[in-house]
């Protein structure tokens, strides 16, 4: 039976049932319950009554919790986004997370909801180089906070696979290599002289460029090479390495004497430099 405050409740109870009353949204305090028996008609036996109560003065109103505040998003992987937020709320269930693709896109909450003071959450179910936005609530038996401040963050790009060099002459080497993202900036190349060298970088092409000449070599070395795909969020993983060795640098020897008409000579090496000043 529910009752307010200042109403009554008649119900007739058999002998050794139990009847609750439950009071409908009561304010902290205290309350009196007075509850009457009487002997059934012609009855064998008097009533006997049991009462049990309690104190309201410990009574706390359950209200919405505070929004979550400070949300950040920052990509991990291809396919992985974490986020993390401040807890400002001391009675929340747990928090929801919605999130949306793009700045014109629909928010759905994702279907994982998380427990009490929770402040972090990894989505691992993204796009590559997809940038999604997030928001997030707190939630309790009364309902829901306000949302946190929106959030975004975009994954990384693929890497690209398929590297190869070409030696081109004693002072270039060519690179190709497989596009694998569909969204890129562009793509970095790194080389190294030897097996044990370091790697730096030597050089960037634009978004769906899939190849690299590299000049300015030196005759009859070893070049190692690796390339990156990169955006707004950082590097790709590294793709495959390849290695190419420059031709030896071909010396041109003069030749003496003669009279007559003079003649034109150029060596090898400098042909080399001279074609690669035309085709890059």
């Amino acid at each position: 039976v529910a009752v307010t405050g200042a109403d009554s409740s008649t119900l007739s109870d058999r002998v050794n049932n139990a009847v609750g009353i439950d009071i409908a949204s009561p304010s902290t305090g205290s309350y009196s319950i007075r509850v009457e028996g009487y002997n059934v008609p012609q009855g064998p036996q008097p009533y006997a009554l049991v009462v049990t109560g309690g104190n309201l003065s410990a009574l706390t109103e359950v209200t919405p919790p505070v929004a979550p505040s400070s949300p950040s998003a920052s990509s991990a992987s291809v396919s992985q986004i974490n986020l993390s937020w401040t807890d400002n709320s001391n009675n929340e269930s747990g928090f929801r997370i919605e999130r949306k693709i793009g700045a014109s896109g629909t928010y759905s909450e994702i279907h994982d909801t998380l427990l009490p003071n929770v402040t972090n959450y990894a989505d691992t179910t993204c796009n590559e180089a997809t940038t999604y936005y997030y928001r997030i609530t707190a939630y309790n038996a009364q309902g829901d906070s306000m949302y946190s401040s929106e959030v975004n963050a975009t994954t990384l790009p693929a890497a690209p696979s398929g590297l190869s060099a070409t030696p081109a002459s004693s002072s270039r080497i060519n690179l190709s290599w497989t596009d694998n993202s569909g969204g890129e900036t562009g793509y970095k190349i790194q080389r190294k002289t030897g097996v044990t060298g370091s790697y730096s970088q030597v050089g960037t092409v634009g978004a769906s460029v899939t190849s690299y000449n590299n000049t300015g070599l030196s005759a009859s070395t070893t070049y190692y090479y690796r390339v990156m795909a990169y955006n707004v969020s950082g590097d790709s993983a590294q793709s495959n390495e390849a290695e190419a060795t420059t031709s030896a640098a071909n010396g041109g020897g003069g030749g003496g004497g003669g009279g007559g008409g003079g003649g034109c000579f150029i060596s090898t090496a400098a042909f080399d430099l001279l074609f690669d000043g035309l085709t890059d």
